[in-house]
């Protein structure tokens, strides 16, 4: 199945506009950099961008978003345990 280029520019707007939403609600005071919607929001869009980063061949972004997705991800299974 061939994926659209459109969709998968559409995909790298979702996933910014994921971590936009994280840090202006950090930023604001809403949500501490600490919470599930925070780390929520950063798992999702650094997934997001590696999605993007593989379709694109980019593996810089790969690879960096992948880290920091798991870095959320860790901080989401320690604040359930």
């Amino acid at each position: 199945m061939k994926i659209s280029r459109k969709f998968i520019e559409e995909e790298s707007w979702a996933a910014s506009i994921l971590f936009l939403t994280g840090y202006i609600l950090v930023t604001q005071g809403i949500v501490s950099p600490q919470s599930m919607i925070y780390n929520l929001l950063c798992v999702l869009g650094g997934l997001g961008f590696v999605w993007y980063g593989a379709k694109r061949n980019a593996h810089a972004i790969v690879f960096f978003n992948a880290l920091y997705a798991a870095i959320a991800l860790f901080r989401i299974v320690s604040l359930l345990i």
